[in-house]
């Protein structure tokens, strides 16, 4: 359960073999990932000047989660909320509209790498 994020709607039944997180934002927005989501679909209202983005709290090895957009975000802030050490590597600072983007979690090297 998200609290009191009114436009938010989550679907944690698999889908197709995913679980997918949907959000219409209407402004600058803070975002968790699931530890079973594998798709998130964002769909603002208009162009946003920043997303803070955290990855799963809890993933397993080979876990692919795919981001797209169909608003341009101007700053994605990527962080993750696992402990230090874990690293955040190539992933973009800003998407454009009608655009996409997956990372990887590869457990031996404790890091998220962009695909």
């Amino acid at each position: 359960f998200v609290g009191d994020c009114t436009p938010w709607l989550t679907n944690n039944t698999p889908t197709a073999g995913k679980a997918i997180q949907y959000l219409a934002p209407n402004a600058s927005f803070n975002f968790t990932v699931n530890d079973q989501t594998s798709a998130v679909v964002w769909e603002p209202t208009g162009a946003l000047a920043f997303c803070n983005l955290n990855l799963p709290q809890s993933p397993v090895d080979g876990q692919v989660v795919t981001f797209s957009t169909t608003q341009t975000i101007t700053a994605l802030n990527i962080g993750t909320a696992l402990p230090v050490g874990v690293n955040v590597s190539l992933v973009p600072t800003t998407i454009a509209a009608n655009t996409q983007f997956s990372v990887i979690y590869y457990a031996a090297g404790n890091k998220w790498y962009r695909t």
